[in-house]
């Protein structure tokens, strides 16, 4: 059913394990972002953000507002689980890189965000710069096997939904 979902929806959007590996990505998402692989399934999202030269002409402000955010996140992953290997690789992969050694250095793993809810730009292909805003869930059956949606919504279509589900449990 969550395959389903993604697949449906007009946006990027995309299913991923706890190490960033793409399990499910939709038509939107490979057209959003051609240079993340031939297949995209089984990609690792993380390792292409943090350390493909390439993401950087598809996010905008790549430094700030993808690369930091996600690094910490992939270090406080790691840390809660260091026996996973993919993270492991990714976490390695990332000290050893010229390109993260500043980022890697900055970091303070008191300072890990969460991506839902985070607004930030993409360059789209046809559309240029696009402000999104970044939902991410963890579905209830998906939970146990550290699955997440994640939908990269551009922010016209989610502020036009913004509030309405607050307005149903107003009394």
């Amino acid at each position: 059913m969550w395959e389903t979902l993604v697949r449906l929806q007009p946006f990027p959007c995309y299913i991923a394990d706890s190490s960033w590996n793409s399990l499910v990505v939709n038509r939107s998402y490979r057209e959003t972002f051609p240079s993340t692989g031939s297949s995209h399934l089984g990609d690792n999202i993380a390792r292409w953000v943090l350390l493909e030269e390439e993401a950087e002409e598809y996010l905008y402000d790549w430094r700030d507002s993808w690369a930091k955010p996600l690094l910490m996140q992939v270090r406080s992953a790691f840390h809660l689980d260091p026996d996973n290997q993919n993270l492991r690789d990714l976490v390695r992969d990332c000290a050893d890189s010229s390109r993260m050694r500043t980022l890697w250095a900055w970091q303070n793993m008191h300072d890990v965000v969460h991506s839902d809810g985070e607004v930030r730009a993409i360059i789209h292909p046809k559309s240029g710069i696009t402000e999104v805003k970044i939902l991410a869930a963890t579905p209830f059956h998906l939970h146990h096997l550290g699955y997440r949606f994640v939908a990269i919504v551009p922010t016209h279509l989610a502020a036009a939904s913004d509030g309405h589900l607050a307005d149903l449990f107003q009394c």
